[in-house]
């Protein structure tokens, strides 16, 4: 398990596609292995995600692996420190919906094999398992929504 520090930056702040893509890439690698901080953690925010069409078309597995294994990942420090767990949801998750807006009642309408589905199916496996953790270690969790 490798440590991760509370503090980072980019030598370098490209500002073309390049850097979103960098970015990406970045968090990608350091979210989809196995992490601990060593200070006290009180919340983990999991707001890693490509979410830029061109980003999620451009890593389409890091995308997946991002919303899998790196939600996974966050959510076990979480539970290592007993903190609170909040993920960043969308209304992606819903795919092309056929009710706007969608209320908490809609399950939506997502074509799960499409070139976007990478990026709503790692939303929704991501909700999935956060709720997931909440039922089975009685963990805090809470998936936040700002487009509902």
């Amino acid at each position: 398990m490798s440590s991760v520090s509370t503090t980072s930056s980019l030598e370098t702040r490209p500002t073309s596609r390049s850097f979103r893509t960098t970015l990406a890439s970045r968090l990608c690698t350091y979210i989809t292995e196995p992490f601990d901080i060593a200070a006290p953690v009180d919340a983990v925010l999991n707001f890693a995600s490509p979410a830029s069409p061109p980003d999620y078309l451009d890593l389409p597995i890091e995308t997946l692996k991002v919303g899998s294994i790196g939600t996974m990942h966050a959510l076990d420090l979480a539970r290592a420190h007993r903190a609170r767990f909040l993920t960043a949801s969308t209304s992606e998750v819903y795919g092309d919906p056929h009710v706007h807006p969608q209320t908490e009642a809609y399950w939506g309408n997502v074509n799960p094999v499409g070139p976007r589905s990478v990026y709503d199916e790692a939303k929704r496996f991501g909700e999935a398992l956060t709720m997931a953790y909440h039922r089975t270690h009685l963990q805090h969790v809470r998936p936040a929504d700002a487009c509902r």
